[in-house]
């Protein structure tokens, strides 16, 4: 049986003709009940649309998550390497799209140059 169907049931169970004129107050006050809980279902959002919300992340929660400054990650969004939902004048980023962007610039050792860099910075000394 649908839903629909059971509720048709219900319904003709429960005539008018069938309740007796005592219980009809409480009657009226559960179903009274039932519709403010059906109600405020309708009002919150399901499990899918709230999942989706808390996967949305603002730049300084990004800064933070990966440890950067703020204007860094403006500056990737802004160069489109980190793609994000405009929210009225708010930027989001979707934690797929942050997981994509960190897998794509994974490195497994530093470039040379840099190394060097740091090298002589910290030690002073030069290559050979």
């Amino acid at each position: 049986m649908t839903s629909k169907e059971n509720i048709q049931d219900l319904i003709d169970k429960l005539t008018a003709a069938e309740i007796s004129r005592e219980d009809i107050p409480a009657m009226i006050a559960a179903l009274a009940a039932i519709q403010v809980s059906l109600a405020s279902r309708l009002l919150e959002p399901t499990r899918a649309e709230t999942q989706e919300v808390k996967k949305l992340f603002s730049v300084p929660q990004v800064a933070l998550m990966i440890g950067t400054p703020k204007a860094y990650i403006y500056d990737l969004v802004r160069k489109g390497e980190i793609p994000f939902v405009k929210i009225g004048k708010y930027i989001r980023v979707k934690e797929d799209d942050l997981k994509i962007f960190i897998e794509k610039n994974y490195k497994k050792t530093l470039d040379k140059g840099l190394y060097d860099t740091y090298n002589n910075i910290l030690y002073g000394r030069q290559r050979a």
